[in-house]
């Protein structure tokens, strides 16, 4: 992996209800521009609450996300080599860089609003010091006309400590080039580790 250039690696904080957001990006400039677009949009104070981080898996250069990002307040790192389906070397990238003690995880077509960042630096405050993990983050699955159909949990969305993630073992790069076991396999080996309490996010 490779930092873009003038994105130092800030100094972990203190403060817990301070966290970081990771997306995994792999070239839909569409989905990043409209992220970026919602992060200016929110108010200084819940922005001070977030940083974001986007790991680039292997995009095409002209997609790039530090192509993409520009100037803004955005640390990119990136993954040089295109593997196909590379969810958890992008992610055990982002746990390690992340210099906050918390960190929420999602794919880059993922949309929090301001409310959500602030419920989650309150459960952080809340749960210090603790191996705890949120999952089960509801998605809105829409028809073609834009009607809901149903809420589903995401698969691929958590909110954890660092300490918990790598209590746990991290993400299994063995399911690297294979679509949707590297999320059910870290769910399972975090329910099945008993020091880890697994809560759901839409209880």
């Amino acid at each position: 992996p490779r930092r873009c250039p003038g994105n130092s690696l800030p100094p972990r904080r203190e403060a817990p209800a301070t966290f970081r957001a990771a997306d995994r990006y792999s070239g839909d400039a569409t989905c990043l521009n409209k992220q970026l677009g919602s992060w200016a949009s929110w108010p200084r104070d819940v922005r001070r609450l977030v940083d974001f981080i986007v790991v680039d898996a292997g995009s095409p250069a002209e997609q790039s996300a530090r192509r993409i990002t520009g100037r803004a307040r955005v640390s990119v790192y990136e993954v040089t080599e295109d593997l196909a389906w590379n969810i958890g070397g992008a992610r055990n990238l982002a746990m390690f860089v992340a210099a906050t003690e918390y960190v929420l995880l999602a794919d880059i077509d993922v949309a929090i609003d301001q409310f959500v960042v602030r419920g989650l630096a309150d459960v952080a405050h809340r749960h210090r010091d603790e191996l705890w993990m949120l999952q089960s983050f509801l998605r809105v699955v829409r028809d073609d006309r834009g009607h809901i159909l149903r809420l589903d949990p995401h698969p691929a969305v958590v909110f954890l400590s660092a300490a918990t993630y790598w209590h746990v073992g991290g993400c299994d790069e063995d399911f690297v080039g294979h679509y949707g076991g590297t999320d059910k396999h870290f769910r399972w080996r975090a329910a099945h580790s008993p020091d880890v309490t697994v809560a759901a996010a839409s209880r």
